[in-house]
């Protein structure tokens, strides 16, 4: 899937004609941006976007957090990556389409909503750190 869904279109990051952006999840932790705390109601939000596949390794996004949070059962791949999530680590986030969204760590999330966490630790990168993150096309 080169395009990014129409769920996630304006949230997600992508180019000018509607295709992903694509990073590698290893610069954005090297970057040297400092941990903060952000007041978990603010991240919820991500828990309704699509950004899982149901059926993995398939690479449709059909499946948001807050469905396997409500069905554990039906999603167990998921959901033992969620309660598995290493809370030690804080949530990488970029400003895209003016809000903050999350591009490493929706099963941290889904632990934090778990444990009902009133905080959560992230990183909130300058928009100028991008390029240095995403993949050559």
């Amino acid at each position: 899937m080169d395009r990014v869904p129409a769920a996630l279109f304006q949230v997600f990051f992508h180019d000018e004609e509607g295709r992903w952006l694509r990073w590698q999840t290893a610069r954005i932790w090297a970057l040297p941006t400092p941990a903060a705390e952000l007041d978990a109601s603010g991240l919820w939000w991500h828990l309704e976007l699509p950004i899982w596949a149901s059926a993995p390794p398939t690479s449709i996004f059909d499946l948001s957090p807050a469905q396997v949070l409500a069905a554990p059962e039906r999603y167990s791949e998921h959901w033992t990556r969620v309660v598995r999530a290493d809370l030690g680590h804080p949530l990488e986030l970029f400003e895209n389409f003016g809000r903050w969204v999350i591009m490493d760590g929706y099963h941290r999330l889904a632990r934090h909503r778990l444990e009902a966490a009133e905080r959560v630790p992230v990183r909130l990168h300058d928009r100028g750190l991008l390029s240095e993150v995403l993949c050559a096309r």
